[in-house]
C-alpha cells in the first residue's frame, strides 16, 4: 500500500476480516513529511489496538517481522493487523539470531553493549527505523569524546512494547497474572539505573510511550516540525548531547561537560 490516511488502513481492515500484513511505502516518496505521512497518523495508528505497527529499521528487520506475524495470525490464529512502515535501505546490517527474530516483533531486541558495563558512565540508546544508524553514530561520538559505554537496542515497536507493558500491569492489577511474569521491556533493561534516550523519527510521543515503563532517567527524541520544507530528524549530536544531560542530572558528570559538547558537537551554529 501507500498510503498517508488512517481511512486508508481502516478500510482495509474491513476488508480483510481483521486480520493481515501491510506494507506501507509512504516514507519512500513524500520526504516533506517525516516517514511520508503527517504527525497525527501514527499517534491514531498507536491508539487502534488491533494493529501492531512496525519501524523497521532495515531489510532483514523487515524479513523477521514478517515471519513472526505470518506465524502468529495465520498459523497461531492470533487475530491482528500488522502494519509495517518500509523505506529505502539505507546500511548494512549484521545477522539476526533467532531470539533476536522473535524479540524485534515483541518490540525490541540488542544491538550491541557495554564494553565494560561495571563503569558509571553508560546510557540506552534506543532507536526505530531509520534513526538506529543515527542512534549508533550518537553512541560512537559518545564513546570517542567522552569514553562513555552504550547499550543501543532496535526498536521497530515502541507501541507493541508499551501495549503489552500496560496489559501486564493491568492485569497483576485484578490479580489474573503472576507478579513475578515481566514485561519484555522490562526483562529487556533490568534493573539498572541506566539513563535512556529513545528515539523515533515520528512525533516523539511515539517512542514517549514506553517512559511510564522505564524506571530509569528517560527521554523521548522525535522529528521537528518541517524546516524550509523538509523534515528535520533525530541527528547524533543532538541524540549525545540528551544522553549526557542525563548523566549529568544523575550527577555522574559535571555540569561544564554540557557547554563543552555544544561547542564540540557544532550544535550551537545549528
Amino acid at each position: 500500500m501507500h498510503s498517508n490516511t488512517i481511512s486508508t488502513l481502516l478500510s482495509l481492515e474491513v476488508e480483510t476480516n481483521r486480520k493481515g500484513i501491510f506494507f506501507n511505502s509512504a516514507d519512500k516518496s513524500n520526504i516533506e513529511l517525516p516517514k511520508g505521512v503527517q504527525a497525527w497518523f501514527p499517534l491514531i495508528l498507536s491508539t487502534m489496538k488491533n494493529w501492531l505497527p512496525f519501524d523497521p529499521a532495515n531489510a532483514q528487520e523487515t524479513a523477521a517481522i514478517m515471519q513472526q506475524a505470518l506465524k502468529t495470525i495465520y498459523l497461531d490464529g492470533e487475530q491482528k493487523m500488522v502494519y509495517i512502515a518500509t523505506h529505502e535501505q539505507v546500511s548494512e546490517f549484521s545477522p539476526m539470531t533467532n531470539s533476536d527474530i522473535v524479540d524485534a516483533y515483541k518490540g525490541m531486541y540488542q544491538i550491541s553493549t557495554p564494553e565494560k558495563r561495571h563503569k558509571n558512565l553508560v546510557v540506552r540508546l534506543c532507536g526505530a527505523g531509520k534513526s538506529l544508524e543515527r542512534v549508533k553514530k550518537a553512541a560512537h561520538l559518545l564513546k570517542h569524546h567522552w569514553d562513555i559505554e552504550c547499550e543501543v537496542w532496535s526498536c521497530p515497536s515502541y507501541t507493541r512494547l508499551a501495549y503489552d507493558a500496560e496489559q501486564l500491569t493491568y492485569n497483576r492489577q485484578q490479580n489474573v497474572q503472576n507478579p513475578l511474569v515481566k514485561s519484555h521491556i522490562e526483562r529487556c533493561f533490568g534493573k539498572e539505573d541506566w539513563p535512556v534516550i529513545a528515539v523515533t523519527d515520528y512525533n516523539y510521543l511515539i517512542a514517549s510511550q514506553i517512559k511510564p515503563f522505564v524506571t530509569a532517567k528517560f527521554t523521548a527524541i522525535g522529528s521537528d516540525p518541517q524546516i524550509h520544507g523538509e523534515a528535520s530528524y533525530p541527528q547524533p549530536e543532538w541524540i549525545a548531547l540528551c544522553a549526557l544531560k542525563r548523566l549529568v542530572e544523575q550527577h555522574k558528570l559535571s555540569t561544564d561537560i554540557l557547554e563543552n559538547a555544544i561547542h564540540l558537537l557544532g550544535i550551537e551554529n545549528n
